[in-house]
């Protein structure tokens, strides 16, 4: 089941290398969540899966919304994502698979980082930082 393996906690960041060998990080700080990628070539389809879980005591009913974009100058784009589901409906305790897609826009610099974040307003805490990009032409 996939929302099994899924369901424990991470202990610890780690780091996959080339070489099938894997470095277990721990920090005394609290370490800086991991961001989805959503990249693709210009007039292309970028997609992504996240994983959305109530850690509230009631039922959530919630739209997912996402940020502006920005680039490292600070300009910022406003792409338009497709959520499916795009209303999050939990019980307290459950969790749900959101896919994700967009068309990387030509508006978007080729190998240029626009940051943002993916959020269920209904769902304090739940902000997915998301890294959009346009592959090199």
């Amino acid at each position: 089941d996939l929302f099994a393996t899924m369901a424990e906690p991470v202990k610890a960041a780690s780091t996959h290398f080339g070489n099938g060998r894997v470095s277990a990080t721990t920090t005394a700080s609290t370490p800086k969540p991991a961001a989805m990628v959503l990249e693709a070539a210009p007039e292309s389809l970028a997609q992504g899966v996240f994983l959305v879980e109530n850690h509230l005591q009631h039922d959530v009913d919630s739209a997912v919304v996402a940020s502006f974009f920005k680039d490292p100058t600070g300009f910022a784009v406003q792409p338009a994502f497709a959520f499916d589901p795009a209303q999050i409906s939990l019980k307290p305790g459950e969790q749900m698979l959101v896919r994700v897609t967009t068309t990387i826009g030509s508006d978007l610099e080729p190998d240029v980082r626009y940051v943002g974040e993916f959020m269920v307003p209904g769902l304090k805490g739940t902000a997915i930082p998301v890294v959009l990009r346009s592959r090199g032409r």
